[in-house]
């Protein structure tokens, strides 16, 4: 996709793929301060916001499983 973006001299947009990983390792301050500082749009904003409004998660083995966890 770079190299076509490329060769057709157009824009490439890039999207976070891995997002739930990375909200959890990245401080939520410094997506939050990206998002302002590339102007994302305020609908955009506020759905990553939402998603991990209230996330909840547990870890499953093979024989055992954790609580729920919040975040």
């Amino acid at each position: 996709m770079i190299q076509k973006a490329k060769h057709e001299k157009k824009d490439l947009h890039v999207i976070w793929l891995d997002l739930a990983n990375a909200y959890g390792s990245i401080p939520h301050q410094l997506i939050s301060y990206a998002m302002e500082f590339f102007h994302m749009p305020s609908c955009i904003k506020s759905l990553v916001a939402s998603y991990f409004k209230d996330l909840q998660m547990c870890f499953a083995l093979q024989d055992f499983t954790t609580g729920w966890q919040q975040r």
